[in-house]
């Protein structure tokens, strides 16, 4: 399986656990949607500036991933990366990383 490949399988893997968690629902609307039209949105946002501030980790982590609608729904999902709520989500996740990697060592 190329590099590509088990890229695209982890984001498959990924909408379909963001589509059940969510019920098949829209994050932003409440709307249902289908696991074809749903797009995971980025609570804090995917920019350049913004994984070099969060880390590539904390941006790409399931905690800050959300199935919307294409469009509108997915800029409403999303959080000014400067907010208190980004810094708040970010510290979260990087608090659960820690955590998972604690466990990893104790194996």
């Amino acid at each position: 399986m190329s590099k590509t490949e088990l890229t695209s399988a982890k984001i498959l893997e990924e909408k379909f656990r963001v589509f059940s968690e969510q019920s098949g629902r829209c994050f932003s609307c409440g709307l249902p949607m289908s696991i074809t039209e749903m797009e995971l949105a980025h609570r804090i946002p995917q920019r350049s500036w913004t994984i070099k501030l969060f880390g590539s980790a904390v941006i790409h982590h399931r905690k800050n991933l959300r199935g919307t609608h294409p469009g509108r729904c997915n800029s409403k999902a999303q959080l000014n990366p400067d907010s208190i709520y980004a810094e708040d989500l970010a510290r979260e996740i990087q608090r659960h990383l820690r955590k998972e990697e604690e466990r990893q060592w104790r194996r």
